[in-house]
């Protein structure tokens, strides 16, 4: 019992020293009370391991608590998080005009931002995480794309499927979720800004074919099994090569989406300080949020690969559902989020 006491008294006077002292990174004033409840519960979990026993028990922790909720008091509630807007379709729209979508990079920057925004990816779902190793078999490669002809459920328009593995899966346990994508509309190719499907072909003919041009109908529309055409060829990337890279050739990091992110949101109208690299994850949910309304969480869930509320695992996802929800979700009328007219608030989180 006298050890156990030590050992919770020391670490009181650690928590105790690191609420005097000031942070040496950010703008914040001071430690947060649940920062230093974490910094103190990771040292006592880490000792006790290495000692194979509790060195010190909940029953001796009489001190921290009383302290952790005397600051809590004192320095008030915690601040904001950073904030964080989205970028929606609006911006998307608004941005359109001015960005460089039809040359080399800039389209592959452009699919990169339509299909995080139309199927709700994270930063790092682009490509990898910043300073994560490359696996073929765990990103968005030239093969993750599979294409289709049109049928009854995509109301005659061509549609994908994208497999996306969650990045929030440091256990690789996950394997890769099937999204379709459809075409928007029927008419000729490249005619609707915000299209993911002709943004993402695009950016594949590009790197496939460079120089050639995209095989169209009559009408201007693609022609059927126009992706045959675009196999690999000598020279070109093959099926496991990362399908969204940056100017430097390598592979999409969460870094470049939020680059991607500040670059849209100063064309757009929106201070780059006010967006990051999941930007286009909360615009595509939001707004489809604003379509679908409460009937379309769940569905919602599914294209966003969010893990949680066991009973909708259960739903099975319906073809015709995410088509629709990927064909509407561009078409945002405008029901402006409280982060944008509210300055300098973020959405708090809960959990």
């Amino acid at each position: 019992m006298q050890g156990w006491v030590h050992n919770r008294l020391t670490m009181d006077l650690f928590g105790e020293f690191i609420a005097r002292s000031k942070p040496l990174r950010g703008q914040a004033e001071y430690v947060s009370p649940d920062c230093i409840a974490g910094y103190v519960g990771a040292i006592l979990t880490l000792r006790s391991r290495e000692a194979r026993y509790n060195v010190a028990p909940s029953e001796v922790n009489l001190n921290a608590p009383l302290q952790m909720k005397m600051l809590r008091r004192v320095r008030g509630p915690p601040s904001n998080r950073k904030l964080s807007r989205g970028i929606r379709a609006t911006e998307l729209h608004a941005a359109s005009d001015r960005f460089p979508r039809g040359d080399g990079q800039g389209s592959i920057d452009w699919a990169a931002a339509l299909l995080a925004h139309n199927i709700y990816l994270r930063g790092g779902e682009i490509g990898i995480t910043d300073n994560a190793e490359l696996d073929p078999k765990r990103i968005i490669t030239f093969d993750s794309f599979v294409w289709h002809e049109p049928r009854p459920e995509s109301r005659g328009r061509f549609w994908l499927i994208v497999w996306v593995v969650p990045i929030k899966d440091p256990k690789a346990r996950h394997s890769a979720y099937p999204t379709p994508v459809v075409r928007r509309h029927t008419g000729a190719f490249g005619s609707d800004a915000l299209d993911p499907y002709d943004a993402i072909a695009l950016a594949l003919w590009k790197r496939r074919r460079p120089g050639a041009p995209f095989p169209l109908d009559s009408h201007g529309a693609p022609v059927s099994g126009w992706w045959h055409m675009a196999a690999a060829a000598p020279g070109t990337p093959s099926g496991d090569d990362p399908f969204f890279t940056a100017d430097s050739g390598e592979v999409y990091t969460t870094s470049d989406t939020r680059r991607l992110a500040k670059r849209i949101a100063v064309l757009a109208g929106i201070p780059a300080t006010d967006v990051g690299a999941k930007a286009f994850r909360a615009g595509g949910s939001t707004d489809a949020r604003g379509k679908l309304g409460e009937t379309g969480k769940a569905l919602i869930k599914q294209r966003g690969r969010w893990a949680s509320d066991v009973a909708e695992i259960y739903q099975r996802p319906l073809l015709h559902d995410h088509l629709e929800a990927s064909a509407i979700i561009g078409d945002s009328t405008p029901n402006i989020d409280l982060e944008a007219i509210c300055e300098g608030w973020a959405q708090p989180t809960f959990h």
